[in-house]
Order: structure tokens, then C-alpha cells, then sequence
């Protein structure tokens, strides 16, 4: 059975800006919410909504109002606290080539002032390659792993989602072999690091599934 689902809650970095093409959907908005760690972090996160597809009364639109473009991206403020639930995805930006992860958004609502911080991924996919066991110059543990998942957008292609795993996880994934069937739960993350380019340093942001469960499951027929 394929899962994937995510729920984020947070506040809204800018008001919601129309994204480019999208496999061919129109009228796509990109959203960014930042929701918070326990240590304070703040992840930020992408979620991309096509007004069409998403429940405009949540927001207190009149009906029929929230299918025209532009009409609910307007009711989302900068600082406006939002729910979102949806899928997650990648897209690999023709221009600069770097894969982005982001939320593909079919729930959105106005959520409480001080609601509580939400950031929760579900996902059932398949190993796409080898996973990278590594150590910390602090001696932690951790496991990266590409999941494969099926494309929310065109039937027969995929998403690859970069994961990472800690300590004993960690050390449970490096032993899942290429094309194994996985079940893991976890939050999305985002994380600064730099590159050195021709122009000099430049710091830039990567976006990965930091996994708090990951479970092997066995393939149909098997």
C-alpha cells in the first residue's frame, strides 16, 4: 500500500508568490512555513498549492471566490499561521539543475495564533540506491538514504527523497540493500551548508526527511 502524507503547521514566511510551471499545472503559489524544532531550529519548509485544488472555504472565502486565481494566495499573509497537509515531492529546476523538496499541498486552513508546531512525514517507498553510512567528527552515527516514491503528478515517474537517519536507525539502514520496500515516519528539515563556486562561497539550503522510524516491509507476492 503506498502512503504519503504530510502535515505542517507554521507561520508563514511571505505571503504566498506565483511559482513557475509545474508539470504542466497552472495557478501553482509557493508558500514557505517555518514551524520549529524542540531546540528552537527553525525548519523552513516549501509548499506548493494549486488554488483549484484546495478547499478555499477553510479560509472564510465565499463560495466560488477561491477558485479564481490569485483569491486564496491572497488570503495568506505574511505571519499568518497555517495548516497544511499534502504530499511530499521533488522538482528538479531545469535552469540551475538542484532538486527541490517540497510539500504538494491538497489541504490548507487558518490555523490558531498559538497552535502547536507540526511537522510530520509518512512515507512508503523503495531504497533507490545504496545507502551512505558516515561518522561525525563527534562520533554520531548517520545513514543517508534516497527514497523512492511515485510522482503526485505524472503516472510511471518518481520523486527521490533524501533522508537521513541517526545513531541505531542509522545503523539499520545501512544494511537496507538497493530496491528494499521501507516504511518511515520522520520531519522535514532544512539545513544550511557551503559551496565553493567560481563566484567565491556561497551558502546554500538542502531539505531532507530526518527519520525518527524506518521499517523494512516485505514486498507483495513475498
Amino acid at each position: 500500500m503506498e502512503i504519503n502524507t504530510v502535515g505542517i503547521a507554521g507561520t508563514a514566511a511571505a505571503a504566498p508568490e506565483p511559482y513557475h510551471n509545474l508539470y504542466g499545472r497552472e495557478n501553482v503559489y509557493a508558500l514557505w512555513l517555518d514551524t520549529a524544532r524542540d531546540s528552537g531550529t527553525i525548519d523552513r519548509v516549501l509548499v506548493l498549492f494549486q488554488e483549484e485544488k484546495i478547499n478555499g472555504d477553510s479560509f472564510g472565502a465565499l463560495p466560488g471566490d477561491y477558485m479564481e486565481p490569485g483569491a486564496l494566495a491572497a488570503l495568506i499573509k505574511e505571519g499568518s499561521r497555517i495548516e497544511a497537509t499534502g504530499a511530499i515531492q521533488t522538482y528538479k529546476d531545469r535552469d540551475t539543475g538542484r532538486v527541490q523538496l517540497f510539500v504538494w499541498g491538497l489541504y490548507l486552513a487558518a490555523a490558531p495564533k498559538h497552535s502547536q508546531q507540526l511537522n510530520i512525514a509518512y512515507i512508503n517507498g523503495t531504497v533507490a540506491k545504496a545507502p551512505v553510512y558516515r561518522e561525525t567528527p563527534k562520533g554520531k552515527h548517520i545513514t543517508d538514504i534516497a527514497i523512492r516514491i511515485p510522482s503526485a503528478f505524472t503516472e510511471g515517474f518518481y520523486s527521490y527523497i533524501p533522508c537521513i537517519t541517526w545513531e541505531k536507525l542509522a545503523e539499520q539502514a545501512a544494511d537496507l540493500p538497493e530496491g528494499a520496500v521501507v516504511y518511515l515516519e520522520g520531519r522535514i528539515q532544512s539545513r544550511d551548508y557551503t559551496k565553493k563556486t567560481p563566484e567565491g562561497e556561497q551558502t546554500l539550503t538542502t531539505w531532507e526527511v530526518s527519520a525518527s522510524k524506518l521499517e523494512a516491509v516485505e514486498k507483495e507476492g513475498e
